[in-house]
């Protein structure tokens, strides 16, 4: 009887299906100019992990070096993400920029040095809060949005890889 009762609770508990889907993205390009790769979210709630790799910083009197991961409106504006952008005053360092309503606008949450070859970070959206990890630091941001409806990757005056990133939507 005790068995019988337990599988059923077992049978009521059930994992939330989940779309994974592994992307590598080589963004490439000069001083001044940008690059991306994106589509569509099949749910608003979605984790984009993995590492950057700084390749080359093409920094212009104007430009600096940035890498992004946006999660965007049905208009290709940004709703919220990250980006990592170079110190104007230390090419070895970067800032964290999380962009967050209302607009995506920016607010800078942190920064790190560049020292190792490749940068773990994290951005992730449950319904009500945004995730961001980068190297050993995280930050939890309150945040509320049905209209994400793309995800986007994308760089500017410089050679960065994205890469062993895996992107998780969850139904």
């Amino acid at each position: 009887m005790l068995v019988m009762l337990l599988a059923m609770m077992a049978a009521d508990v059930q994992a939330i299906p989940s779309n994974k889907e592994e992307v590598e993205f080589e963004c490439d390009t000069p001083g001044g100019h940008f690059s991306y790769w994106s589509r569509k979210m099949q749910t608003p709630t979605a984790r984009i992990e993995g590492e950057i790799k700084i390749k080359d910083l093409r920094r212009t009197e104007k430009w600096l070096p940035v890498a992004n991961i946006f999660l965007l409106d049905a208009s290709d504006k940004t709703v919220a993400g990250i980006g990592l952008t170079q110190d104007p005053q230390a090419s070895q360092h970067f800032y964290i920029v999380a962009r967050i309503p209302p607009n995506g606008g920016k607010k800078l949450i942190g920064g790190f040095d560049v020292s190792e070859a490749s940068i773990p970070l994290a951005l992730g959206y449950d319904g009500s809060e945004l995730q961001i990890e980068v190297g050993s630091q995280s930050w939890r941001i309150d945040f509320k949005s049905s209209i994400a409806e793309k995800i986007q990757l994308s760089c500017s005056s410089g050679d960065f890889r994205f890469q062993n990133m895996v992107i998780t939507e969850k139904f």
